[in-house]
């Protein structure tokens, strides 16, 4: 991505917070890779976005999400201008050198826990992104005691692999066995005053939107154009017609938007998916994500899926966390075995 393309978009969100008399916008280095490879615009997006907001008399948010393999001077620069960072661990080393290694093969473990150290010693923000495939799922638990036992990070999120792109055709990660998994990894991160998520599986969330994807996103593609998702990053996408709703202006500041395409996607809200209806999560996930979702539903009217299963057995133990924190009582099938052997 040019800096041009990046400084008409900081011009469009800034003008916008202003025009409705917001104190602040956000800029995000997400990328269709790695955001910090494109560094010269990173670092002059970041600038113009703070040069802007002076003039305005607004306050700017900058956040990015990184693979972690950073040098000394990449690492400075974002502790001094970033609030926050995302990071993708995989957990122990082993298990993120497996699908993480450096373009000439080599581990990549090394350099990110260099990176999350150095954070550490900086008192700076930061999270950790966590994909578990198929045959990592046994290790899921050590991993989050690894990371608790190694470094200061405070708030971790898990997700199975996602099987699209070049993992489409992976074995699913979306089982039960994730799910046992993850409850034991929950246990060291309570342990250790740490908080470890799934995405959809949300308690204190009451939304019937997922995302920023039905609520007007604004994502740059390289090119310019206006995407609603993070993971939809070029017109080559499989599902850009769904999700690419604005193109700049050829001869002005600004965009043209699609306001069909923006109609259809602000409609994306839970009450519209009839199968979330009777589920008792859809108010927590929001009918999860809809990029996830088109991938699930091949053309037809989405029935469900694995994640549907995990987000609502995840959703009953943060429930009955809390019932047993206000010093309720649970009913559980095996606590009434019990009592009725004892009687």
């Amino acid at each position: 991505m040019p800096l041009s393309v990046a400084r008409r978009g900081i011009d469009f969100v800034a003008k916008n917070a202003s025009n409705k008399g917001l104190p602040r916008f956000e800029v995000a280095f997400h990328g269709g890779g790695e955001p910090t490879v494109n560094w010269k615009t990173m670092v002059g997006a970041a600038d113009y976005a703070r040069s802007q907001a002076d003039r305005l008399g607004l306050s700017v948010g900058l956040g990015a999400a990184s693979n972690g393999v950073l040098n000394e001077t990449q690492i400075e620069w974002m502790v001094e201008h970033l609030q926050g960072v995302s990071l993708s661990f995989d957990g122990l080393p082993d298990s993120h050198d497996r699908h993480r290694p450096l373009i000439g093969g080599a581990a990549s473990s090394g350099r990110v826990m260099h990176t999350m150290r150095r954070f550490d010693e900086a008192s700076f923000a930061y999270a950790v992104r966590m994909t578990v495939t198929e045959d990592q799922i046994q290790n899921l638990p050590a991993s989050i005691a690894y990371l608790c036992e190694n470094f200061r990070v405070q708030s971790i999120q898990v997700e199975p692999a996602y099987q699209l792109g070049r993992w489409s055709n992976a074995p699913v990660a979306e089982t039960i066995e994730f799910i046992d998994a993850f409850r034991k990894a929950r246990r060291h991160a309570v342990a250790a005053g740490r908080t470890l998520s799934f995405s959809a599986a949300r308690l204190d969330t009451l939304t019937n939107h997922f995302c920023g994807v039905s609520q007007d996103n604004f994502c740059l593609t390289p090119d310019g154009n206006v995407s609603a998702c993070y993971e939809v990053f070029s017109e080559q996408s499989q599902r850009a017609a769904v999700f690419i709703y604005g193109h700049p202006l050829a001869d002005a500041e600004g965009y043209s938007f699609d306001e069909s395409r923006l109609r259809t996607l602000r409609g994306l809200a839970v009450e519209h998916r009839t199968h979330c209806h009777g589920c008792f999560a859809k108010w927590h996930c929001a009918g999860d994500c809809h990029h996830k979702a088109l991938a699930e539903d091949a053309g037809v009217e989405f029935a469900g899926s694995n994640r549907c299963h995990i987000t609502r057995e995840l959703m009953k133990d943060q429930l009955l966390d809390r019932i047993a924190a206000s010093g309720g009582i649970f009913w559980h099938e095996q606590l009434r075995a019990e009592s009725a052997s004892s009687a």
